[in-house]
């Protein structure tokens, strides 16, 4: 970014809830939403950002187990976190997983924008590891999901968890301007014990990505 701006974010840590528990996941998520949008100091953020997955739930176990439990529709979804940005006046990044054409899942964050519209909705490219077993990635072109936001007078970029392991993701995104990336992400830590858990996305890949293309 050039000059001084300030750029108010809150960033969201909720409980990774089962599938068994998409209505309580769902309902957290509001809450939280809400509760983000009026803190007791300060000033209400301009971008509130939910985690990777936030609804349903991350871990679905099978495409067939994700579609017999009664998940709200994607439209009911959107509809009412876009209502959620225009009535806290922010911008709302939150992972949400979607139903592609053919009826594959995919991994999204979508992007809500304060007059209550959808601004972008990235899937998620890279996956890692199970999550493979029920979600479709997305297609490797290097042009797919390299699309802006425009959040708080700043050009943002939005990519999904482990795709920010991945070089040439966030550097697609800076090609075309972007200044800040925003990463919803469902961490898996690892470590000898709970006192040591660490994971080298948070501990210094993402720090390399804002290095490497000089955005925040």
């Amino acid at each position: 970014m050039t000059g001084r701006r300030v750029l108010d974010v809150a960033l969201l840590q909720l409980r990774a809830f089962g599938l068994a528990d998409h209505e309580a996941a769902w309902a957290e998520l509001l809450r939280r939403i809400d509760e983000a949008a009026a803190p007791p100091d300060g000033p209400p953020p301009a971008l509130i950002v939910a985690p990777e997955a936030s609804y349903p739930a991350y871990y679905l176990h099978s495409r067939a187990a994700y579609k017999a439990a009664g998940v709200l529709a994607d439209a009911e979804v959107e509809a009412t976190l876009a209502e959620r940005a225009a009535r806290h006046g922010a911008t709302i990044v939150a992972g949400l997983v979607q139903r592609a054409p053919g009826g594959a899942l995919r991994n999204h964050a979508v992007c809500f924008g304060p007059a209550g519209e959808v601004l972008g909705r990235t899937p998620k490219r890279f996956l890692w590891h199970f999550d493979s077993e029920w979600f479709e990635a997305a297609s490797s072109g290097p042009a797919e999901g390299a699309s802006l936001v425009e959040v708080g007078g700043a050009r943002a970029g939005v990519f999904v968890c482990a795709d920010g392991r991945l070089p040439e993701i966030p550097r697609a995104l800076a090609a075309v301007g972007a200044e800040l990336l925003i990463d919803p992400t469902a961490w898996v830590s690892s470590g000898r014990d709970p006192a040591a858990l660490s994971n080298p996305q948070v501990d210094y890949m993402l720090a390399a990505r804002a290095i490497e293309n000089g955005v925040w």
